[in-house]
């Protein structure tokens, strides 16, 4: 067997030689071109020449007189654009004889060259991955996008072993140091573009990956034996010869051990390019040189002469000659003087016209430039990219099993950036928990640096993203040493860090001072947005860590990486990734924006999910209908009002039913110490009687007006009307006003907090205590209805908070905290949110005129639970749309969470279904139903599953949960901001309207 023949140690029964796929492509046509040609012809087809579309370097002109001049066989088409470069496809495959085979330099796919196209990830970061599958998937996409380019060349994939971290060329652009690693991905991207009849190049033959020179300038030296050679550098080439590759790229490189010529690039050595790749690897597919004006071949030889020996060497193409017209001539000299046989010409071009033949060349159309961006653009090639870079991102070392963070309650976070703007890792983040950002990007303050020291020594949990911003060595990767010094100030004073690299792997060679003293490291690879994002999702654990290393570096070996499963927290991605179309769904901005223009609303926050996947959160408008007040962001926290009985009360009532504390059909009695109870014909009332809202409860009782001086004394009839006037200004009723000298009972209220005003229900308004016991008196008292029907009512849910601590022994706000918000990474649903946020922060309800006589801001909206302290089971809670999509999720995952079981799903089963359809009420236990009635009114779109639930709420709100379907939908508002009168949102049917878009935008 010969020196170069397939010494592969590892079995792989891919590795059986295959014919090269156009070698048996029918000749018919191939041969019916050739006979036509001249010689000139079959020598212009020798030659791809290089074109650009740019404004600023475009040589079309120069294109097209080679073309009409030299019938050059084919273009390279460098930077451009991808309509102009349709453009220019049509319009030099109109002018040319033979039709001309176009290629693109896309390793990373069209963006490398082209603009306004997907940059799918560099290969070193493919490396990493271990789906090998998503290779072939990526290979497939380009090889699609190529076909609607008009491409039929991609000189891709690199399959050089980078073993060299300083190589200045190849380094990012190689699947990394393992060769069966790089040899087999190699394999699944070139099988994928074949499969869309693309010719692609391994290169660069016989391996660019240990040189630390650049042949773009010089003349690199490969000083290794034949042995080494054979058994590293040409191993992945080798493997894709077997496996059908259509097309090698021959580096410029001086390799003494396969030919000692002084000054021959390895493109121009027949010893190389002939005896090894054709006749010992048995390569029959189309051979390219690296580009003739790089100086690793340049610089020894002129143009004419050059192309010669390339040609005489072996090539079949010569790729961007410096001097076309020069090269020609010296070519059809040589051939005229025997130095080149004819018959060498006239094999090569039949070759390439078989080649033509089998991209489809035989039959040239026209490539249409319209909707070329959208095709190019699509929603598929969108979610792969993000698959790719999910399934690349490396923990490197987890030494105190931190991630994925499965117990978010214990972790008080900070994340630390190098930069002045958005850092996008951090904005992920934040989707997941709680945390605290701080960036420091000017290293001269050492009075800053200190006190950002100092504050960081509060948490222990830090986030510190190291950003590269080049992916070479020669420029440290775009990582500042100040950068690196107070990273490893961070670490030494901290044990639970987490450093984040964004950058390419090898500079954990640069931070090699800092690896020890971090307990974790993930690798990104990549510096982009999308990387960032992603990178965060995969450290929450919203994805599995799956990634390895594909080179070593900071003293980790190649094919280092801790591994751990998804753990069903809520991922953020685009529609198409969860079955949604985004362009039906983005016509819910038509109706929000609506919504606001028509004063429904001044502004709100929408967020749909499917399949555990958050695809759309957008928030519209301002915080009142002046347009110079803080606009809504995904941040600001919204009164979600009667929300609270379920996401509050009933969540926590799961949880003691699931502990068998009580059951449903149980009396209030047995949980509600009340003196007098017995009496009052409310201790018999069941509490699946109470959250089912049959319990002969009335609906409301208006408790703030019990505090208006006789208010309620029949003796007294001014202080109340029916119709508004100057007299009767406020509104406390349905067609009910009250005098505009209505006075509070003396020491009713405070404008200052003390021990016996100690109940604050707005700014520098204070009740006292007793008035608790005042409310639940009135309920006690209140008459209860003659029928058993259904009355939406809140009175059981005053109640529902003592019951919960008497079973639980913590109340209700500590318990909901304790028990899901904080470990759901859920810190912005919360009672009394100006305990935790500042105003600015929280969205304003109601202009309170007559209990608390100001606009109702970061204080609960409902009087009656303002004057429990903002605290009840009825109303109290606020949050943003992110957070009930997270409770949300958790009830849609079986009660299970971030890899933590809150609820059993049987006990989600009964709390959410329907138990008394059959009796003409839609109620589930805590939550409301749709009816599948299209008569009957509900707060759905009639487009929902019969197993969805949700609820909605007074200050304009609702959360919806589809099963069936997957879907979460939420949407909040103030929109009794400042006039709880106006329900437009109600009598126009926005919040149905939204809800129908997310169903028409599924997917069949």
């Amino acid at each position: 067997m010969s020196l170069y023949g397939f010494l592969n140690p590892e079995s792989d029964t891919l590795l059986q030689k295959q014919p090269p796929l156009f070698a048996t492509t029918d000749e018919t046509w191939a041969d019916s071109v050739f006979a036509s040609m001249s010689l000139d012809e079959k020598i212009g087809q020798l030659f791809m020449v290089s074109a650009y579309t740019t404004a600023e370097q475009c040589n079309k002109k120069q294109i097209e007189e080679l073309i009409q001049n030299y019938h050059i066989g084919g273009v390279i088409f460098m930077k451009g654009n991808p309509i102009r470069q349709v453009e220019n496809t049509n319009f030099f495959q109109s002018i040319s004889k033979i039709p001309l085979m176009f290629a693109i330099d896309g390793e990373w796919g069209l963006a490398m060259r082209l603009d306004s196209t997907i940059a799918f990830p560099k290969q070193i970061m493919l490396g990493a991955i271990q789906d090998n599958a998503l290779l072939y998937k990526m290979g497939m996409e380009i090889g699609r996008q190529c076909n609607r380019m008009g491409l039929h060349i991609n000189f891709a994939p690199v399959v050089d072993v980078n073993n060299n971290a300083q190589n200045p060329v190849i380094n990012f652009r190689s699947f990394g140091e393992q060769k069966h690693n790089v040899a087999v991905k190699g394999h699944y991207y070139m099988a994928g573009m074949q499969e869309m009849n693309i010719i692609t190049t391994a290169k660069h033959f016989p391996g660019h990956g240990d040189t630390d020179s650049d042949s773009h300038h010089s003349l690199p030296k490969i000083p290794y034996t034949k042995q080494r050679l054979d058994t590293l550098e040409l191993y992945p080439f080798k493997y894709l010869i077997n496996n059908n590759l259509t097309g090698m790229m021959v580096a410029h490189l001086s390799v003494p051990a396969l030919d000692k010529t002084k000054n021959q690039a390895s493109t121009l050595s027949h010893k190389i390019v002939t005896t090894l790749l054709k006749k010992d690897l048995g390569f029959e597919g189309l051979i390219f040189t690296d580009a003739l004006n790089m100086k690793g071949v340049a610089k020894y030889f002129s143009p004419g002469e050059l192309e010669v020996k390339a040609l005489l060497a072996g090539n079949d193409v010569l790729l961007f000659p410096e001097d076309v017209s020069t090269a020609i001539k010296a070519v059809k000299n040589a051939v005229a003087q025997g130095t080149i046989p004819l018959d060498l010409i006239e094999t090569r071009c039949k070759k390439i016209l078989r080649a033509k033949k089998w991209v489809g060349l035989d039959s040239v159309q026209s490539i249409k430039t319209q909707n070329l961006y959208n095709d190019l653009n699509t929603p598929q090639a969108e979610q792969l990219k993000k698959q790719l870079i999910r399934a690349a991102i490396t923990v490197v070392k987890d030494e105190n099993n931190l991630l994925p963070f499965y117990r978010l309650d214990t972790c008080k976070t900070a994340f630390v950036s190098f930069k002045s703007t958005i850092d996008t890792c951090y904005v992920a983040a934040k989707n997941y928990t709680s945390i605290d950002h701080f960036s420091l990007s000017d290293f001269t303050n050492q009075n800053k640096k200190q006190a950002l020291l100092d504050t960081l020594a509060l948490y222990n949990t830090i986030l510190i993203n190291v950003e590269g911003s080049s992916m070479y060595a020669s420029r440290k990767y775009g990582i500042k040493h100040d950068v690196i010094e107070y990273t490893k100030q961070i670490a030494l004073q901290n044990s639970n860090v987490i450093l984040i690299i964004h950058a390419n792997p090898y500079a954990l060679d640069f931070l090699a001072d800092v690896v020890p003293h971090v307990s974790t490291i993930v690798v990104g690879y990549d510096f982009n947005n999308e990387t960032q994002f992603e990178t965060a999702q995969v450290i929450y654990g919203a994805y599995g860590a799956q990634g390895k290393l594909p080179v070593s570096a900071g003293g980790f070996a190649a094919g280092t990486g801790v591994s751990y499963p998804a753990i069903q927290r809520l991922k953020y991605t685009v529609p198409f990734e969860a079955g949604l179309n985004d362009t039906i769904l983005q016509n819910i901005d038509t109706i929000a924006e609506f919504g606001v223009s028509q004063q429904a609303f001044p502004g709100c926050q929408i967020l749909v999910a499917r399949k555990g996947q958050v695809v759309f959160q957008k928030s519209y408008g301002n915080f009142s209908y002046d347009n110079t007040s803080q606009k809504v962001t995904n941040d600001v926290l919204y009164d979600i009002a009667s929300i609270t009985k379920s996401l509050g009360t009933t969540l926590s009532l799961m949880k003691l039913y699931d502990n068998h504390l009580f059951d449903l059909n149980q009396p209030l009695r047995d949980f509600i110490d009340i003196p007098g109870i017995d009496t009052t014909g409310k201790d018999t009332i069941t509490i699946a009687n109470i959250l089912t809202h049959q319990s002969q409860l009335q609906s409301w009782i208006p408790f703030y007006q019990y505090m208006i001086q006789d208010y309620f004394n029949p003796k007294v009839t001014h202080l109340r009307s029916r119709k508004k006037s100057a007299q009767y200004p406020y509104r406390i009723g349905n067609s009910l006003y009250l005098h505009h000298s209505y006075q509070f009972i003396d020491s009713s209220i405070s404008n200052v907090q003390s021990e016996l005003y100690s109940v604050q229900v707005a700014d520098n308004v204070y009740i006292t205590k007793a008035y608790s016991d005042t409310i639940i008196a009135k309920i006690m008292a209140s008459p209860l209805s003659d029928k058993k029907e259904v009355v939406y009512s809140d009175l059981g849910f005053y109640l529902f908070p003592r019951m919960i601590e008497k079973l639980s022994g913590k109340s209700i706000d500590e318990f909901l905290y304790s028990e899901f918000y904080n470990t759901l990474g859920a810190h912005n649903i919360c009672y009394t949110p100006l305990h935790r946020f500042s105003k600015q922060q929280i969205a304003p309800t109601e202009k309170d005129e007559v209990f608390r006589k100001q606009i109702i801001q970061g204080h609960v909206h409902d009087p009656g639970a303002a004057m429990l302290g903002g605290i009840s089971g009825h109303a109290g809670l606020f949050s943003n749309a992110n957070d009930i999509a997270k409770i949300s999720q958790m009830l849609l995952n079986g009660g299970s969470y971030g890899g933590i079981q809150y609820i059993l799903p049987e006990t989600i089963s009964l709390f959410t279904s329907c138990p008394f359809c059959a009796e003409n009420n839609r109620k589930g236990y805590g939550f409301d139903k749709a009816w599948q009635d299209t008569t009957k009114l509900d707060p759905t779109c009639k487009c929902t599953s019969s197993a969805s639930f949700g609820h909605s709420g007074f200050t304009g709100t609702i959360f919806w949960v589809d099963p069936v379907h997957e879907i979460i939908y939420v949407f909040l508002s103030n929109r009794v901001h400042p006039d709880a009168e106006n329900n437009k949102i109600g009598t126009q049917k926005i919040r149905p309207a939204i809800q129908k878009i997310i169903y028409e935008a599924i997917i069949p």
